[in-house]
């Protein structure tokens, strides 16, 4: 049995894309009616190993950090070893919910309200627009301006813009004061305080990292669409409907919502626009909510409520495995050291 399809079996789907982020590299597997479409895969050279020396470089130049580090680091371990150990422990914390993926810029979860613009008065500007934006040139335009009409309206919206604006970086400020996680270091026997720096842990898989010592030049939703230009237009969108991300990386429940917030850009502009050829929506398999139960063999699953979809592989091996063999299940261990084959080994029991 496939990866992919067991992966897509585990969340009740017989078509669709599974992105599977390992160690080293990230393969992606398309499936059409429980058949792996081996002319259409592909694979992009980032992995958590990337996501892991990443981070310890960025931990390496936090200075609140290093403090801890250095005060408490011997002779006999290195310091770029310490900072590893701390970025691995980071990254394989149970509590996953301690890291928050970023989407991607410009990208939100939810659209409130119309696209449309509010019409300004005459002679007056966004400030607070301009502001966000970061123009600070028409600022100044802004500000040498008062002899023209509309100066005095400028010049109390934009006193207005700049108290909120501070008002915003103090409550940035308070924000990143207070997002502060503990993580024990083993080798120093010390706990350590991370900040917001450990969201970018998993920059390598969406950014384009070249010429770095990890990453890779091609981002993991660029190979996702290079991967789909191989497949029959007809197919495309229903399997763009069905995306399941798999591997350890796939517990960090933002990361495939930050992933395919990426894939935004290669979306049609107007999605009322019918065609095979480009896709205009997208969505994001998860574990069924509440019990899961399998339709093959009405049995349910009670230990898998909530789980994220690094179990998809091993689920959907498991309930292939009992209603193939009777109901005989497969272990988890004989799993991790055959994968879906572990179904033979269940067999030989019969």
């Amino acid at each position: 049995m496939p990866w992919p399809v067991a992966s897509l079996f585990g969340v009740g789907a017989m078509t669709g894309m599974v992105v599977h982020i390992g160690t080293y590299s990230t393969e992606i597997g398309v499936v059409v009616e429980s058949t792996v479409r081996t002319d259409v895969g592909g694979c992009v050279n980032v992995g958590k190993d990337d996501c892991i020396a990443h981070l310890a470089e960025l931990l390496s130049k936090d200075q609140e950090v290093r403090k801890q580090i250095t005060e408490n680091a011997s002779s006999s371990i290195t310091v770029e070893a310490i900072f590893r150990e701390l970025a691995t422990g980071v990254l394989d914390d149970e509590d996953r919910s301690k890291i928050m993926i970023p989407l991607a810029s410009g990208q939100k979860a939810a659209v409130v309200g119309d696209d449309g613009e509010q019409e300004e008065e005459e002679g007056v500007l966004n400030v607070a627009k301009i502001l966000a934006t970061g123009d600070t040139k028409t600022i100044q335009q802004i500000k040498d301006n008062k002899n023209k009409k509309g100066a005095a309206a400028n010049a109390a919206a934009l006193a207005a813009a700049e108290k909120a604006a501070h008002d915003r970086a103090a409550q940035a400020a308070a924000e990143k004061a207070s997002d502060v996680q503990t993580y024990h270091l083993a080798s120093l026997n010390i706990d350590v305080k991370v900040g917001p720096v450990r969201h970018r842990a998993c920059e390598p898989l969406y950014r384009a990292l070249d010429g770095q010592q990890y990453g890779s030049s091609r981002t993991v939703q660029e190979g996702m669409t290079l991967v789909m230009k191989n497949l029959e237009p007809n197919y495309r969108q229903v399997v763009w409907e069905s995306i399941v991300l798999t591997g350890d990386l796939a517990r960090i429940p933002s990361l495939s919502y930050a992933i395919t917030s990426h894939l935004n850009m290669f979306l049609l502009s107007n999605p009322d626009r019918e065609t095979d050829e480009q896709p205009n929506h997208y969505r994001i398999l998860k574990m069924p909510a509440g019990q899961l139960r399998s339709a093959f063999t009405s049995e349910y699953y009670p230990e898998f409520k909530n789980a994220s979809t690094n179990v998809a592989p091993f689920l959907g091996a498991s309930i292939a495995a009992k209603a193939i063999l009777n109901g005989h299940a497969i272990s988890k261990t004989d799993y991790n050291q055959h994968g879906p084959a572990a179904i033979y080994l269940a067999s030989a029991l019969e």
